[in-house]
C-alpha cells in the first residue's frame, strides 16, 4: 500500500541519514579546527571525544586515573596535530583518534613502567595490538561503540527541537524498527500522523 511504501522509504532514509551522521565526525568542525579554531570548536571536540575515550579505556581494564591521563594525552595530541589530519574517507578521523589512543596508551604505560592486565585475561600488549589492527574484533567494537556514542550525542542535540509525539514516533520507527502501524497504535496516532 501507499502508506507501507512511504514508511519503508522514510525508514530507509532515516536509517541512511543516521548511519551517515554517526559514522562521520563533523567535517565542518574538523575544517574549523584546522583553519581558524575557536574555543567552542575545541570544546566540541573535547566534549565529543574525551568521555568516549575515557569510558572505553576504563571498560577495557585501564584504571580510572590512568584512563583520565591517557584521554588527556590523546586530546593534547589532537590539539597539537589537528593540522596534520587529512580526511581520506568516511571514518578517517575515528581511525586517527583510535591510533592516537593506542600510541598514547603505549607511551603512558612505558613511562609508568607498568602493564596492567586488560579485561578478559589477555595482557595489555595483546589488547593494544588488537586495537591497532583494523581487522580485529576489538577494532570493530571500537568503531561500533564510537558510532553508538556519536548517535547518542546527536539525538541529545536534536531532541529539544521536536514535540514529544513526533520524537516518540521517530524513535520507534527509525531507531527501534517498530512498524509505522504499531507505532501509530501505541501512540494513539494515525499511521499518517507517525510521519508528520
Amino acid at each position: 500500500s501507499r502508506v507501507q511504501k512511504k514508511s519503508l522509504t522514510a525508514q530507509a532514509l532515516g536509517t541512511h541519514l543516521v548511519t551517515k551522521l554517526v559514522n562521520t565526525t563533523s567535517i565542518s568542525l574538523l575544517q574549523r579546527l584546522r583553519d581558524a579554531p575557536g574555543a567552542d570548536d575545541w570544546q566540541s571536540l573535547m566534549d565529543e571525544y574525551s568521555p568516549m575515550i575515557r569510558r572505553w579505556l576504563s571498560r577495557h581494564g585501564v584504571g580510572v586515573h590512568d584512563a583520565d591521563d591517557i584521554a588527556q594525552d590523546v586530546m593534547s595530541v589532537l590539539v597539537r596535530r589537528i593540522g596534520e589530519f587529512e580526511r581520506q574517507r568516511t571514518g578517517s578521523f575515528r581511525h586517527w583518534v583510535r591510533s592516537m589512543t593506542v600510541n598514547c596508551m603505549r607511551d603512558h604505560f612505558r613511562k609508568q613502567k607498568k602493564s596492567p592486565a586488560a579485561t578478559g585475561g589477555s595482557g595489555m600488549v595483546e589488547m593494544l595490538n588488537a586495537l591497532a589492527d583494523d581487522q580485529s574484533a576489538l577494532c570493530q567494537q571500537w568503531d561500533k561503540e564510537h558510532s553508538q556514542y556519536l548517535l547518542n550525542l546527536l539525538l541529545k542535540r536534536i531532541r529539544p527541537g521536536f514535540r514529544e509525539a513526533t520524537w516518540q514516533a521517530c524513535s520507534m520507527t527509525g531507531l527501534e524498527k517498530v512498524s509505522p502501524q504499531d507505532a501509530a497504535q501505541r501512540l494513539g496516532l494515525s499511521v499518517t500522523g507517525v510521519f508528520v
